[in-house]
C-alpha cells in the first residue's frame, strides 16, 4: 500500500469500489470524484529503496489503461466539496454513487 501514497484508505469496502463513487462523505468533509489515478514506475521503488518491476506489471496486466497516457490506472481523485474535519477511524459514507 505505501507504494502507492495514499492519503485516505478506504477499509470495508469492496476492492475498487471508490471507482463507483461519485460522492462521499467522511467526518464533516464531503468529496467530490475528479478523475481517475494513473499511476508510474515510482510504485516500482519501496520507501526501504527496493526497486522491483512486479509492481507496475501487475498494474498493467490488471488494471484498464488510461486513454490518454496508456497508464494502468490505480485509485481515484476527488475534491473537496464541503470543507470540513477527517480522522483516523472516520468512516467513509457513499452519498452518490456513478458508474464505472
Amino acid at each position: 500500500m505505501e507504494r502507492f501514497r495514499p492519503n485516505i484508505v478506504s477499509v470495508g469496502h469492496d476492492a475498487y469500489a471508490d471507482e463507483t463513487w461519485q460522492e462521499i462523505k467522511i467526518g464533516d468533509t464531503v468529496l467530490e470524484f475528479d478523475h481517475r489515478t494513473t499511476r508510474c514506475l515510482i510504485t516500482n521503488v519501496n520507501w526501504d529503496g527496493v526497486r522491483t518491476d512486479e509492481t507496475i506489471k501487475n498494474l498493467r496486466k490488471h488494471r484498464p489503461r488510461c486513454e490518454k497516457t496508456n497508464k494502468p490506472v490505480f485509485g481515484s481523485y476527488f475534491t473537496v466539496k464541503q470543507t470540513g474535519n477527517i480522522k483516523p477511524g472516520d468512516k467513509i459514507v457513499l452519498v452518490k454513487s456513478r458508474s464505472a
